[in-house]
């Protein structure tokens, strides 16, 4: 007897068994094909026909007569016999062909979409996630003890004024060099003059070589962003840093988040002359300054052109680096290693500077920077943490380039490149769709494995952050969508959904005439 005879001696047994006990006869054949959905797996379509078309404007037909069930013997043994065996399930039973073809055809795809760069902004926010996330005191302590940021708040411009007078901020300079600080930040433009005192904070400029303003090389603003018009060639290179920000709203629309640290830039690359001259930025200026007297070698290029200072290398960022796929790839920037809280030193006001309210110990020996976070400075930048001031992202820039070097923090490492080419993060992506294949086939309930792919997922969250903590940036949002990615193709083969639509396609070409 063929397959196709026995089939239907199955739907006609199942269907006068529910006809012939009162159930209408649409119902009884809706009965008698959902009792041949458990042969799918291995007769795929075979629960497909008959199709009955049913007439609403007639009543349905019901038999009169109930009926004790009709069991036919030969039917039965038929049915056991087209029944699957069960199988014992083996823990390592995979096939590999399909979890291998499948993981590739799920990975190769995300790595072309990757390289688009159209998971940037996904990427980008993850990373911000795991920032956040990192536990407090696991490396280097909370608070940088070898920093001090004195805030210009709104209490300060609402007493003396904003922009501060050159004569105040003259008397606050001086109040700061009486403590034998090691270096100072003054991340305040001081281009136009604000007298009175204009002399007296020439002054401190010329006594303290340790002195350090800002320029920027905005040119919207090119009469305020500049230095002091009045320094020397000498001044204007040696004490003046910029304060310009690598921002990412040219990545993510609408988050011009700060990530990144430019360390250098040459003044004569921009498309218009600027009034900044300088070649360092203000974090680099007050980091070498303190450096230098702890007997750290000078900052030199090795011959890749990157930046060597003491034992640490600060390669720049290539095109392609971690989530980014865009950058320029020239500059000599970094990733801006935060620490583990917004404010990662001590602080006091500009009026208690003035007034002498403060422990000495906190300036002597000490790098200390100087900044407005009144909003009406309008410096204000959005950062991982949130809206932080401006010299609080630069406080984060010292304390991470002091930290690479003299305690050995990790600057934010990336898995290995060649160019272009992120093989590396290719074979991580491609790790964790194994992943998913292997559990799939390894586990045999659905609900289980939605279970189990669902705790994977927090633990690729949790080693991401772990290396993260050490300074590793390895793919989160790719290897996510790889590892659910593969995990549901294979669980819809596995379960006959994907072969019912193939036959189904099959079927429906056969029908057309192809």
């Amino acid at each position: 007897m063929n397959l196709a005879t026995s089939l239907k001696q199955l739907l006609s047994q199942n269907f006068l068994q529910a006809f012939s006990h009162g159930e209408a006869f649409y119902t009884a054949a809706r009965y008698a094909r959902e009792k041949l959905q458990g042969l799918e797996g291995k007769y795929p379509g075979a629960s497909w026909l008959p199709v009955i078309f049913q007439n609403p404007t007639e009543a349905p037909i019901v038999w009169t007569k109930r009926a004790e069930p009709f069991q036919s013997q030969s039917l039965l043994t038929e049915q056991r016999e087209l029944q699957p065996k069960p199988v014992k399930p083996k823990l390592f039973d995979i096939n590999w062909r399909h979890l291998l073809v499948t993981s590739l055809a799920v990975t190769l795809p995300l790595v072309g979409v990757r390289a688009l760069g159209l998971l940037q902004p996904l990427e980008l926010s993850a990373y911000d996630h795991l920032i956040r996330s990192r536990p407090v005191n696991w490396e280097q302590p909370v608070v940088d003890q070898r920093l001090l940021v004195i805030e210009i708040d709104q209490d300060d411009t609402d007493t003396y004024g904003y922009p501060i007078r050159d004569g105040v901020l003259a008397a606050a300079l001086n109040q700061l060099q009486q403590r034998q600080p090691r270096a100072v930040g003054i991340d305040m433009h001081r281009y136009q003059v604000n007298e009175p005192g204009r002399e007296e904070l020439l002054e401190q400029f010329e006594k303290s070589p340790d002195l350090i303003t800002v320029c920027s090389f905005d040119q919207n603003d090119r009469e305020i962003l500049g230095h002091p018009p009045e320094f020397s060639r000498y001044q204007a290179e040696h004490q003046v840093g910029f304060s310009d920000l690598e921002i990412d709203d040219d990545y993510q629309r609408n988050r011009p988040v700060v990530r990144r640290h430019l360390l250098s830039y040459d003044p004569h690359l921009g498309p218009v002359s600027s009034a900044c001259s300088t070649p360092y930025s203000l974090s680099l200026n007050l980091a070498l300054r303190f450096l230098r007297k702890e007997g750290v070698q000078p900052l030199n290029a090795n011959t890749q052109q990157n930046w060597h200072l003491g034992p640490v290398v600060f390669n720049r960022l290539a095109v392609r680096t971690g989530g980014y796929q865009q950058l320029d790839g020239q500059s000599s920037q970094i990733l801006l290693n935060y620490r583990f809280k917004p404010k990662p030193a001590h602080r006091i006001s500009f009026t208690d500077l003035l007034e002498g309210r403060f422990d000495d110990n906190l300036i002597r020996d000490r790098i200390v920077l100087m900044g407005v976070t009144d909003p009406m400075a309008n410096d204000i930048r959005e950062t991982p943490f949130g809206t932080l001031p401006g010299v609080w992202v630069h406080a984060h820039g010292v304390s991470q380039l002091l930290a690479a070097v003299l305690n050995e923090r990790p600057l934010i490492w990336v898995l290995p490149q060649v160019g272009q080419w992120q093989w590396g993060d290719m074979l991580w992506t491609w790790g964790w769709a194994v992943v998913g294949g292997v559990l799939v086939w390894c586990i045999r309930r659905p609900v289980m494995v939605l279970l189990v792919v669902g705790g994977a997922s927090v633990g690729l969250r949790q080693i991401c952050l772990l290396l993260l903590v050490q300074g590793g940036w390895v793919p989160l949002v790719p290897a996510l969508f790889a590892l659910g990615g593969t995990a549901g193709v294979l669980l819809a083969y596995r379960h006959g959904y994907l072969r019912v639509i193939t036959g189904a396609v099959s079927k429906l070409k056969i029908r057309v005439g192809y």
